[in-house]
């Protein structure tokens, strides 16, 4: 057919092109068919073979007259002259549901792998870009969820459900890395991270695996904390149901021990997980618990029996500080965060006590430290324990009572409201990031002081 020349059919073209060389294959515009047939808008090949091509897409600006012989110059040649594809889709731009032209087509070429998509109406476009991906398919096993997700991005695609394509690769059992894939996706474009938070739904509800990694530290080492305190902030998982579902990750370890427990020498990189990195990591659950009080209380609880075993063996300052302070603020914010008729304040108050004498009890602390606690110190790391231990050398304060600690961070707290969309993108990107350290841990613990509007 004669090439287009006009913007919409150009447009569904390079839309069908990029779509293409996002499942891997080489694409040709204005393929010929056989040796002097007509060309086709549009040709799909194996990458590196571009002897016949696996997809044919032909686009029409209306359903005219002259459309039949678009589908009847790839699909009635001979095969010693021409190869059939594996599907031919022939795109009309304008039409209507009781076009005759398309209805003789459908009834001559229905039963070879060809189909006819109007466009103009409602779910078609949606029906082409499924039926393509269930083409590829039968290609190839493995897919790109983050380069697929990123092609259907506006353009020719701005009618296509994403959230539905994306679900249907699943169905289609398709290989890729969901749960980092899924999780990139959602922090790009926040209407799409539902399927991430199904992904953790099937982890931690279901109880089925989910495929990929994440490929940061954190998410691909102990990412359970943060996955289940996002269901429970998303509304997945009540809070009545959140301390249940949390101990239960904790103890699914095994051997007697917990998930986050002082089992130092395990491992340089155990240890330096729960010294170091867990106390910020049980501080941005609690940015995300804020409005869940059981599940808080459960979070303030657990870090206390972990500080406390921590102290119990003997540990020095260095390595235990970071956890007190954490568990300083979390359960300090608690009665601010909570009324006094859910019982809570006594829990929080007892807790606080408790981290304020172990740390008043080794001789105070930095202030620098107190407003802002380390996001990260590894013991095994020399240049970043000589930092720490630099920071520690500040002159010390002693942590006064609950009341006049939290006047310090509440009065005048002109911070701006970090709600629950900023906890669960700052949550997604810790789980990814190799460097997951806050840019500002001070505003961070002003934000999780201040109440939730």
């Amino acid at each position: 057919m004669p090439e287009h020349v006009l913007h919409p059919g150009l447009q569904v073209i390079d839309a069908l092109a990029k779509l293409g060389e996002c499942l891997g294959y080489e694409v040709e515009r204005e393929r010929r068919v056989g040796g002097k047939g007509a060309a086709v808008d549009l040709a799909w090949y194996a990458a590196g073979d571009r002897w016949m091509p696996l997809m044919i897409f032909e686009v029409e600006s209306k359903a005219s007259s002259g459309m039949a012989n678009n589908a009847m110059k790839v699909l009635s040649r001979d095969v010693d002259d021409f190869v059939k594809p594996l599907f031919l889709f022939h795109v009309v731009l304008k039409g209507s549901a009781t076009n005759e032209r398309i209805a003789n087509l459908r009834r001559q070429w229905g039963s070879h792998n060809y189909r006819v998509y109007t466009l103009e109406l409602e779910g078609e476009i949606q029906r082409l870009v499924v039926d393509v991906l269930s083409q590829h398919r039968r290609v190839t096993k493995s897919i790109d969820l983050e380069s697929v997700s990123a092609t259907l991005n506006g353009g020719a695609w701005e009618a296509v459900d994403k959230l539905s394509v994306l679900s249907k690769l699943q169905s289609l059992k398709y290989s890729a890395n969901y749960l980092g894939g899924l999780a990139r996706i959602g922090l790009r474009n926040p209407s799409l991270a539902p399927l991430y938070m199904d992904s953790l739904e099937c982890i931690h509800i279901a109880g089925r695996d989910v495929a990929g990694r994440y490929g940061g530290f954190i998410g691909d080492y102990i990412p359970g904390l943060l996955e289940i305190s996002m269901l429970i902030s998303c509304g997945r998982l009540p809070d009545r149901h959140g301390p249940g579902k949390l101990e239960e990750w904790q103890e699914r370890s095994g051997y007697g021990m917990r998930t986050i427990g002082p089992y130092f020498g395990l491992s340089r990189d155990y240890d330096s997980f729960v010294l170091g990195v867990a106390p910020y990591v049980y501080g941005m659950a609690g940015m995300l618990l804020r409005e869940h009080p059981e599940s808080y209380r459960w979070l303030t609880k657990d870090l206390h029996s972990i500080v406390m075993q921590e102290y119990r063996q003997q540990m020095c300052e260095p390595a235990t500080l970071p956890g007190a302070v954490w568990l300083l603020h979390i359960s300090a914010s608690g009665p601010s965060l909570f009324p006094a008729e859910n019982g809570a304040d006594s829990v929080f108050e007892t807790v606080f006590e408790s981290s304020r004498a172990l740390i008043n009890g080794g001789g105070g602390i930095p202030v620098e430290i107190l407003d802002s606690p380390p996001d990260y110190v590894d013991v095994h790391d020399g240049h970043v324990m000589g930092e720490w231990l630099g920071r520690l050398e500040g002159e010390r304060i002693e942590v006064p009572h609950l009341r006049n600690f939290n006047e310090r961070y509440l009065d005048g707290n002109d911070c701006a409201e970090m709600g629950r969309e900023y906890a669960l993108k700052s949550a997604m990107e810790m789980l990814m990031a190799d460097d997951w350290r806050c840019r500002s841990v001070d505003v961070f613990i002003r934000a999780l002081r201040k109440s939730p509007r």
